[in-house]
């Protein structure tokens, strides 16, 4: 799975965040990247929103398999966790 971070719960496609998130729907990827690197859990919410249900399904594509579609999405998210430093 991907990092839990303040609203994160398990990976599905039709998750809704619970608790109240200050909107940053419409702030770029590379404000909300900067943002992330910077500590903000609520960037990196918004992106996971924004692009769960997208890697989810192409992952999906992929092999065919929900469980392994939802791992390889956690796993994607990891990795962009892990490597957020070295993006510019």
């Amino acid at each position: 799975m991907y990092p839990m971070t303040q609203t994160a719960q398990p990976f599905h496609t039709d998750r809704t965040t619970t608790q109240a998130v200050p909107n940053q729907d419409n702030i770029s990827e590379i404000v909300l990247l900067d943002r992330c690197k910077s500590g903000d859990p609520n960037a990196w919410d918004t992106l996971i929103r924004r692009y769960e249900k997208s890697v989810y399904k192409f992952a999906y594509s992929l092999c065919r398999n929900h469980e392994e579609a939802g791992d390889i999405a956690g796993q994607v998210f990891l990795r962009l966790y892990q490597n957020l430093h070295t993006l510019q």
